[in-house]
C-alpha cells in the first residue's frame, strides 16, 4: 500500500495508512511538501477524496476486516482450548473418577426390557449363558402353540425402560470430557471381554442385566425375584447385627418402598472398574442412579463410611431404601453396606 502511493497513487490527496503494530486502517490527508530556501507556497485548495480512493478504500477494508476477524477467532479457540484443558484436568467426583479415564473406553450398559417378558412368560430366570444362547424354552408345556414364537421375537429387542435413558442423559452429562471414549450400549450388545478390557457401567438388576451374573461371587447383596409371588427383594447373604436377611420391595407396613443396590467392583482383568446400579424395580433403579449421579450426596456417603483411601474409592456394596410415590422414589436411605476390600483383592 505504500508503494502504491509513493508511485502510481503519489497524486492521491487522500493516503490509506496502517500504522505498524495494529491492524486498523487509517484515512489521512497526503503531507504538504516542505518549502524549499524559504520560498512562499500557494495553499492547495481541500480537494474531496475520489471516486479512484473510495474504490482502493473498499477494496483494501474488506480484507483487513477478514484478517482482524480471523484473528479474533483465532484467539477465542486458543482461550475456549484453555478452558477445556483445565476442565480435562479437574479430577472427576467419585465414583465417576473411577469410571471416567483417558485411558480405558467406559461402555454405558442399560437394561434389557425385553429379557423381563421372556422371563415373565417363561416363568423362571433366564442364566447369563442361556441368554447369551439366545434360547430359551418353557418350564411346562403352554397351552399357546406360539409361545415359542412370542419369546423368540421378544429376545431379538433391543428394548430399554425410560429410568435407563434418563440416568444415562445424567451420566453423559457428568462425564461431558469423556464424550469420545465413553459408548452407550444394549445389555444385548455386550460381551464377555468387554468386562476385561473396558470401565463398565451397568444399569438394572440381574433380572434385566444378566451380565451382573459375572459379579455374584464378590457381592453380598443378591437380587432375587419371587416368580410365584411376583416380588422383587435383595436377599443379604452374611446378615450383620440389625441388618434384615431380605428386603423385599413393595408395600410394607402400608408405606410402598423399594431397594437398590449401588457396588463398585474391579473389571474381570483388574484393570478396570465396574459400577453396578440394580434396583428392585424401574423406581429402584433411578433412586440408584439418583443417589450416584448426586456428587456431594454420595461424596459425603463416602467420606462417612470411609470408602476414600489415599484419594481413592474404596470398592464397596451398598444397599439403598427408598420410598415410592406415584411411581417415583423419593430420596434414599443407607440401610447396609460393605467394603469389598478383601472380596476383590485390592491392596
Amino acid at each position: 500500500m505504500d508503494e502504491y502511493f509513493a508511485i502510481e497513487g503519489k497524486d492521491e490527496p487522500i493516503v490509506i495508512v496502517i500504522p505498524k503494530g495494529t491492524y486498523i486502517p487509517s484515512f489521512a490527508p497526503r503531507p504538504m511538501p516542505e518549502p524549499v530556501n524559504g520560498a512562499a507556497t500557494t495553499p492547495v485548495p481541500a480537494v474531496a477524496p475520489s471516486r479512484r480512493v473510495a474504490r482502493l478504500a473498499a477494496r483494501y477494508a474488506i480484507p483487513v476486516i477478514l484478517l482482524l476477524a480471523c484473528i479474533l477467532l483465532w484467539k477465542q479457540n486458543l482461550d475456549l482450548r484453555a478452558v477445556a484443558d483445565a476442565r480435562a484436568n479437574q479430577k472427576l467426583a467419585h465414583p465417576w473418577a473411577e469410571l471416567f479415564d483417558s485411558n480405558h473406553q467406559t461402555y454405558v450398559v442399560v437394561a434389557d426390557s425385553a429379557r423381563v417378558l421372556v422371563q415373565d412368560i417363561l416363568g423362571r430366570p433366564v442364566s447369563l449363558a442361556e441368554y447369551l444362547s439366545g434360547k430359551h424354552s418353557p418350564q411346562k408345556p403352554s397351552p399357546k402353540a406360539d409361545i415359542e414364537a412370542i419369546v423368540e421375537m421378544l429376545s431379538s429387542r433391543p428394548y430399554t425402560s425410560l429410568a435407563d435413558v434418563i440416568l444415562v442423559g445424567r451420566i453423559l452429562q457428568l462425564s461431558s470430557n469423556y464424550w469420545p471414549r465413553t459408548f452407550i450400549r444394549s445389555a444385548r450388545d455386550v460381551e464377555i471381554r468387554d468386562f476385561k478390557t473396558h470401565n463398565i457401567i451397568l444399569i438394572g438388576s440381574a433380572w434385566s442385566t444378566p451380565w451382573d451374573e459375572l459379579f455374584d461371587q464378590v457381592l453380598n447383596f443378591d437380587f432375587r425375584f419371587d416368580v410365584k409371588t411376583k416380588r422383587a427383594y435383595f436377599l443379604n447373604r452374611s446378615p450383620k447385627p440389625g441388618e434384615q436377611s431380605a428386603y423385599y420391595a413393595g408395600v410394607n407396613n402400608g408405606t410402598a418402598e423399594t431397594y437398590a443396590a449401588v457396588a463398585l467392583v474391579p473389571n474381570l482383568s483388574h484393570n478396570g472398574n465396574v459400577l453396578i446400579l440394580a434396583g428392585a424395580n424401574m423406581e429402584g433403579t433411578e433412586a440408584a442412579g439418583e443417589f450416584t449421579a448426586n456428587p456431594e450426596r454420595s461424596g459425603k456417603l463416602f467420606r462417612e463410611l470411609g470408602l476414600l483411601k489415599d484419594g481413592r474409592l474404596e470398592y464397596f456394596e451398598v444397599l439403598l431404601k427408598s420410598r415410592t410415590v406415584a411411581g417415583m422414589a423419593r430420596e434414599s436411605d443407607v440401610v447396609a453396606w460393605r467394603i469389598l476390600r478383601d472380596a476383590v483383592g485390592r491392596q
